[in-house]
């Protein structure tokens, strides 16, 4: 029977640079090791840095961009057909307030995907991909604490060679002034945030959760 020790630490960061600078960061890390052989049996790092701006002359303004980089080596058998996993996604996005009751939103990001897949006959190929995802929305105040929302997004992805799209919906409740829950439906097939493992099963009911830096 295989023993596995495995470390875990997560971390965040918000710094105000002014009051209309806020950088922001945080940093995942965890390594599975064998007990008996000292082997470094699983490493998951993911690295993000940010930063968010609100100008004081227009408060109706948000813009945010960020950085994160991923790197997943995977020696366990688990269900995964990659041994190794490396990215790099760059995201922008802004929201407007039109009114009381109305923001508008467009975002992009883009990810570098490189994984390394082992052969039946032990050798690894090295497999590339470009992903871009375009992304627009819209939000309706109906009352003090409750919004609904709708996103239309696009996903490219040269691995596959084809384009995604599709829609979403949620009805959020807001919490506190920076944070909200919600929950919606997704029509489209894919997830719309790329740090995550995309399998193109992300049709269906989902819980939002936004916080606001």
């Amino acid at each position: 029977k295989r023993r596995i020790e495995q470390f875990v630490t997560t971390n965040r960061y918000t710094h105000h640079l002014t009051d209309e600078y806020t950088l922001f960061g945080k940093y995942n890390y965890s390594k599975s090791v064998s007990a008996q052989t000292d082997e470094t049996l699983a490493r998951f790092v993911e690295a993000t840095a940010g930063i968010a701006y609100r100008p004081i002359y227009n408060d109706r303004l948000n813009l945010l961009s960020r950085y994160t980089y991923i790197a997943d080596k995977d020696n366990l058998d688990r269900d995964v057909s990659y041994t190794n996993e490396e990215s790099h996604i760059i995201e922008v996005e802004g929201i407007y307030s039109v009114n009381a009751k109305v923001d508008v939103g467009a975002k992009y990001a883009h990810k570098d995907k490189m994984e390394d897949f082992e052969r039946a006959s032990g050798s690894v190929a090295r497999v590339e991909s470009d992903i871009d995802l375009y992304g627009l929305s819209a939000s309706y105040h109906i009352i003090k604490e409750w919004d609904v929302t709708g996103e239309y997004h696009w996903k490219t992805d040269t691995q596959n060679d084809e384009l995604e799209h599709g829609a979403l919906i949620s009805v959020n409740k807001h919490l506190s002034d920076n944070f909200k829950v919600g929950v919606g439906y997704n029509f489209s097939g894919f997830d719309s945030n790329l740090a995550n493992d995309d399998d193109y099963d992300a049709q269906g009911v989902f819980l939002n959760l936004v916080g606001k830096i």
